[in-house]
């Protein structure tokens, strides 16, 4: 029984389903709360305790914004996340955290039903096919000129890196919609595109295990971290090489709705959630 008036007036909106969905989610949002007062995933991840009050606002916020738009009856107000895609990609350094962003679920009980909360958009320099390391040819959504605003940016890595850092239109998108996005991130060796931009200057960062001596060799102002996995630093986000994407994508789940649902998420897709900010291999 719904003794909360707000949840009894959500009832009589949306019916009792709606109403054991609110409870649920307010339910989520308290259980959130406490393990970011813990300092939960920040505290593995060596983030300052201060760092992890931006963090659970975010969580706050899109569980009060899922909360009020279910019980009034409206559709999700979904986070644009653009992912840049480039020649000589590593597949799963893109694959990877779109497949956790497109996974994602508020409510599990409604899988089927519902959408991720977050819109993911593939974006490329030229509005053409892009080939990836090993041949996998992908067809972009939109290009540096027709990309919308976005909530959130991902530059993942791969060979063509070395190339990329060097465009210039690559670094001036990147550098533009850095300016306006809520979290900065990079996969791999995107980092070394995020250096060359000069958005890790001043900041703890990570890449590739391959690529630790040439990022401290190229960018003196950006101290590199070769033990963790995923590195945060405020609203910028690094990671390891390939598939430590995934980590870096439930970390950003976790950082905009709470570790509850980026624990669902990573239940769907029977991968271990992180459970330590370890890097997986010895170096």
């Amino acid at each position: 029984m719904c003794r909360n008036s707000s949840v009894s007036a959500a009832q009589q909106v949306t019916g009792p389903r709606a109403c054991n969905r609110l409870t649920t989610a307010l339910s989520c949002l308290a259980r959130s709360s406490r393990l970011a007062a813990r300092a939960g995933v920040r505290r593995r991840l060596g983030v300052p305790r201060t760092m992890a009050q931006p963090s659970l606002r975010l969580a706050e916020r899109g569980f009060l914004q899922f909360i009020s738009r279910k019980s009034a009856g409206i559709s999700m107000n979904r986070k644009r996340l653009g992912i840049v895609i480039f020649d000589d990609i590593e597949v799963l350094d893109f694959c990877g955290p779109f497949e956790v962003f497109s996974v994602v679920r508020l409510d599990e009980e409604r899988r089927l039903e519902e959408r991720s909360p977050f819109e993911v958009v593939l974006v490329s320099e030229f509005d053409r096919v892009v080939t990836t390391t090993g041949g996998m040819k992908v067809l972009p959504d939109v290009s540096f000129e027709s990309c919308p605003a976005l909530d959130l940016l991902v530059v993942p890595g791969g060979w063509g890196t070395r190339r990329e850092m060097h465009s210039e239109a690559m670094l001036g998108f990147v550098r533009a919609r850095a300016a306006g996005v809520e979290t900065l991130a990079s996969v791999c060796t995107g980092a070394l595109i995020l250096g060359s931009a000069g958005l890790l200057d001043g900041l703890r960062a990570t890449t590739h295990w391959r690529a630790l001596q040439m990022m401290q060799a190229l960018f003196p102002k950006v101290t590199v971290d070769a033990e963790s996995h995923v590195v945060q630093q405020g609203r910028v986000i690094t990671s390891a090489g390939i598939s430590a994407g995934i980590d870096m994508a439930l970390l950003i789940v976790a950082n905009h709705f709470g570790e509850d649902i980026a624990r669902a998420a990573a239940r769907h897709m029977e991968y271990r959630f992180p459970e330590t900010n370890e890097r997986r291999i010895a170096l």
